[in-house]
């Protein structure tokens, strides 16, 4: 497309490489495909942020031709870090291993981060975030502005141009804002607080020109505060996986959850299934394992310690995106489980679209009504299992485990067709939403 003829856009992402977190993916890819439908983008992200875990190779996935401004900010987590007498700022991911913790100032500091930062700790970026993207104005025609959450304190940052500058702002959610897990499960807050957090809210979806959300669980949550809302799944990066996965002969049965596993992820009947099958068929016990690929709550690992099945688990701890995706593609069974909250049938989890990208087949617990239900069988892979229909799982692993057996050691793979949730094409309908609100202006 000619020069003169492209369009800028400015993204808000506090999650951008050398952070490794999962809300790090949808706008590194998004903005490497939007490129090639005439838009460039242009990151205002923080500098030195405080994440779960970092990774500096990501730098190089970025394109060279999106510019990128990174940020002072004001970081809490670096005091609540001093009080357990750590240096740095890496947080833990969503909180893990801090819900049930009895120590003094891990309870202190949930309610200061409950009550005291609205709508987030993050909340410190909204000044430095905003004075950034005024000398960006300043100088470059900017055609709209896409703040994406959480944390929500980015949707702050875009009211705030918005209301400056009129500038066409689309709001992107990848989670919740008022009705997240981690406020339901988290965090105790006091009802004023909820209050101006739901102000906040309301204020930034009325005045947004658009909202785009990756399942459509929000279209219900927010159409009666926007009407131009629209699903935008995260999808997957093609380049990152070949035309077929190659099958693969194993020893034991791997059974693989790659990602974070968080507290709000535990399901207790998976474990009890496992524990009956061992009891059960011997040469189960003896083959199979479940292979933790990324942080894992210690809370869950505790439990696990407790029913003595440790033993049987293998933990790589935190890997690279790279390698995570190669450990989909060399297990047997992946663990798939939507997390537990009042809003468990909205939840659209990106890692739904790797998952099945790497042709591995699918072990998935949560809602059988729920969005990422309605996936999982558009992708031909077994029927989402409900959280406590323990029998179905014994059932679905053993019929993985024989089909193994019987194959001298090689699981089948699927190969069916997921085209319209690559990366590349979900980017070209994010530029068709940014050509309508830019050009409504």
């Amino acid at each position: 497309m000619d020069s003169q003829n492209r369009k800028k856009v400015i993204i808000f992402t506090y999650y951008w490489p050398p952070c490794s977190s999962p809300g790090v993916w949808r706008f590194l890819k998004l903005s490497k495909y939007l490129l090639d439908y005439g838009w460039d983008p242009i990151i205002v992200t923080v500098k030195n942020g405080s994440y779960p875990n970092s990774d500096p190779s990501l730098l190089n996935d970025i394109p060279k031709e999106i510019k990128t401004y990174k940020t002072k900010t004001i970081e809490p987590f670096l005091i609540y870090n001093m009080l357990q007498g750590k240096k740095d700022k890496k947080v833990p991911e969503a909180m893990a291993g801090i819900k049930d913790s009895k120590k003094w100032y891990q309870r202190f500091s949930r309610f200061v981060r409950a009550n005291m930062f609205i709508p987030d700790p993050r909340i410190g970026w909204r000044k430095y975030a905003v004075k950034q993207a005024e000398e960006i104005i300043k100088h470059e025609k900017i055609d709209a502005i896409i703040t994406t959450s959480p944390p929500n304190s980015a949707h702050m940052i875009g009211l705030d141009i918005k209301k400056k500058f009129n500038i066409p702002w689309l709001m992107d959610f990848r989670d919740p804002w008022t009705s997240s897990y981690v406020n339901q499960l988290f965090l105790k807050r006091m009802d004023f607080v909820e209050r101006k957090d739901k102000k906040m809210e309301d204020e930034c979806l009325i005045n947004a020109d658009g909202v785009i959300g990756i399942g459509p669980g929000l279209l219900d949550e927010y159409s009666d505060r926007n009407k131009n809302i629209t699903v935008l799944y995260n999808g997957f990066d093609e380049d990152n996986f070949g035309d077929k996965v190659l099958d693969l002969k194993t020893d034991q049965f791997i059974i693989s959850w790659v990602g974070n596993f968080k507290p709000n992820m535990q399901t207790v009947a998976f474990w009890e299934a496992l524990d009956e099958l061992i009891a059960e068929h011997k040469d189960f016990k003896d083959k199979f394992r479940v292979q933790f690929v990324g942080n894992i709550d210690p809370n869950v690992l505790q439990y696990l310690m407790d029913k003595q099945l440790d033993h049987l688990l293998i933990i790589q701890g935190f890997v690279k995106h790279e390698k995570a995706l190669e450990y989909m593609k060399d297990s047997n069974l992946l663990l798939f489980i939507i997390p537990h909250s009042a809003y468990s049938k909205n939840i659209m989890s990106g890692k739904i679209f790797e998952y099945v990208a790497s042709q591995t087949p699918m072990l998935s617990l949560g809602p059988v009504d729920g969005d990422a239900a309605v996936l999982v069988n558009q992708a031909e892979r077994a029927p989402m299992i409900a959280y406590e229909d323990k029998e179905s799982m014994k059932k679905s692993i053993m019929e993985h485990f024989n089909a193994w057996k019987a194959n001298n050691g090689i699981s089948a793979k699927h190969n069916s067709d997921f085209s319209q949730f690559t990366r590349k094409k979900l980017a070209g309908k994010l530029a068709k939403i940014l050509n309508e609100i830019s050009s409504n202006e």
